[in-house]
């Protein structure tokens, strides 16, 4: 279960932009993170943290979603 993260963004998958920074609780309900609209033709999610004393930190059913209406 991840609890800190940070999304980044790419036009070309070698040059990153930080899109959000975020910290999630820590348990298994679905979370979200929201971010200003950017051009991007890849995102990433970086794992920083994870369930306090566990050597790893892992997610499921990862999806990016546009919000009508944003370019």
């Amino acid at each position: 279960t991840l609890t800190a993260v940070r999304v980044e963004t790419s036009l070309d998958g070698a040059a990153w932009t930080v899109a959000t920074p975020a910290t999630w609780a820590a348990d298994h309900a679905a979370k979200t993170t929201r971010f200003a609209a950017v051009r991007a033709r890849a995102v990433r999610l970086v794992g920083l943290a994870g369930l306090p004393g566990q050597p790893y930190a892992s997610a499921a059913e990862v999806g990016v979603y546009a919000v009508e209406g944003t370019p």
